[in-house]
C-alpha cells in the first residue's frame, strides 16, 4: 500500500529568504563519456543560459579526446572573461 502526501499551505515548507548580500549560482554537472563531437555544443548552450553558474564536466575515462575538447573550451571561455 502506498501513501500520497498533498502539501497545503499549512504543511508546505516555508519559503527560504536569502540573506542580505548573499549571492547564488547554479551548479551544472555534466557527466560525459566519449562526447567529443557534442561536448562543445553542450557547453556553449549551458554557458548561454542567463543565470550565474558553475559548469562541472565529469569525464568517465573517455577514449575519444572528450577531455581535450572540454579543456580547450574552458581555456577559450576563460580568455573571453
Amino acid at each position: 500500500m502506498s501513501s500520497l502526501m498533498i502539501e497545503t499551505p499549512s504543511t508546505a515548507a516555508p519559503a527560504l529568504t536569502p540573506l542580505p548580500g548573499a549571492t547564488w549560482r547554479l551548479s551544472v554537472l555534466i557527466p560525459v563519456f566519449n562526447e567529443r563531437n557534442t561536448i562543445a555544443t553542450i557547453l556553449d548552450r549551458v554557458h548561454a543560459t542567463p543565470v550565474p553558474k558553475e559548469i562541472v564536466c565529469v569525464d568517465d575515462f573517455s577514449t575519444d579526446g572528450t577531455a581535450n575538447v572540454s579543456s580547450s573550451w574552458r581555456r577559450q571561455d576563460e580568455s573571453q572573461s
